[in-house]
């Protein structure tokens, strides 16, 4: 079932190339124009948007569009659009650029699938083998959900602010709070139809941010707020968020839930507990750095002591 002959045009040159391609594939009460298996198993590896003339000139279409894409990345989808004048102004480049994405999004599955065989073979055992107590908490139990902007957008059907920058950054910080500008930015990017930070990004950022009355910067760290209780609220999961996009104060609450649980922890367990809340398998050399700049500063305010054996524990001394 196709929704216009480019799009069936783009299907058949998959086809062509031995791709597996399912179409109008349902996710999350979504349609996506294409999705791209992988070769190995039936998970879906990148999504493929067709958008012809009417995208261009519908409002309407591309904040639908736009919603869709950010819940739907949310939960692990990679997307690659093509644009109908492209593809019949450009079509050699174009079907080029289409199976770079395509064959780029194989081979990232395929280390994924690499670097963790043993994670493979764990899912493999029965449960039974691992006997689990039914009152026992997994560490992710303690803490919320994060739920940006847009997903709470399409959990509650209303549309997204539009009436002013302004007051689209307020909607999202109200939501989202606290929050980096690093992540304000990248929702403003995805709201400003830009893939990524750019000038214009940055200059409606700058023009905006500093005159609403009702965002307030933190002086702790780089991140933004409305309602400064916020701040009190334990480290949240889930989302599009990797550790360097929460804010220093909600991390520093997340390591204290952390080490109160565990009594006594070195900074290799905090960060391997880390990694598993946040369900990544290796932390970036940068998110490195910020968790050890969140544990100076816990140990600096004396939140945190070291004790002489390198291990973390809280400082019952003093309050947070």
């Amino acid at each position: 079932e196709f929704d216009s002959p480019f799009e069936e045009d783009v299907y058949n040159f998959l086809v062509s190339k031995q791709f597996g391609v399912d179409t109008q594939v349902g996710c999350s009460g979504y349609r996506i124009d294409m999705g791209v298996k992988n070769r190995t198993n039936s998970d879906y590896v990148l999504a493929i948007e067709c958008d012809g003339k009417t995208y261009h000139s519908g409002k309407c279409a591309r904040d639908r569009d736009r919603l869709r894409q950010e819940v739907l990345e949310e939960k692990g989808w990679k997307f690659y659009r093509i644009w109908s004048t492209d593809w019949f102004k450009d079509r050699r480049d174009s079907e080029e650029n289409l199976v770079l994405a395509i064959e780029k999004a194989l081979k990232n599955e395929a280390l994924k699938e690499e670097i963790a065989p043993a994670e493979k073979a764990a899912d493999a055992i029965p449960v039974l083998a691992v006997p689990i107590a039914p009152t026992e908490k997994r560490l992710k139990d303690y803490f919320p959900k994060y739920v940006s902007y847009y997903e709470w957008v399409h959990q509650k059907g209303t549309g997204i602010v539009r009436s002013s920058i302004q007051r689209f950054l307020e909607a999202v910080v109200d939501k989202e709070q606290p929050i980096t500008s690093q992540l304000l930015l990248r929702r403003l990017a995805t709201y400003l139809d830009r893939q990524k930070i750019t000038s214009v990004v940055l200059n409606a950022f700058k023009e905006n941010v500093p005159y609403s009355y009702k965002i307030k910067k933190s002086q702790d760290d780089d991140s933004y707020y409305i309602d400064p209780n916020c701040y009190q609220n334990l480290l949240r999961l889930g989302g599009d968020r990797k550790v360097d996009d929460v804010p220093h104060m909600e991390l520093q609450n997340g390591i204290i839930k952390i080490v109160e649980i565990e009594g006594r922890i070195d900074k290799n367990g905090l960060s391997r507990e880390l990694l598993c809340l946040f369900d990544m398998s290796k932390l970036s050399d940068s998110m490195s750095s910020y968790i050890e700049a969140a544990i100076k500063k816990m140990l600096e305010k004396q939140t945190l002591k070291e004790e002489s054996d390198g291990s973390l524990c809280l400082n019952i001394k003093t309050s947070f």
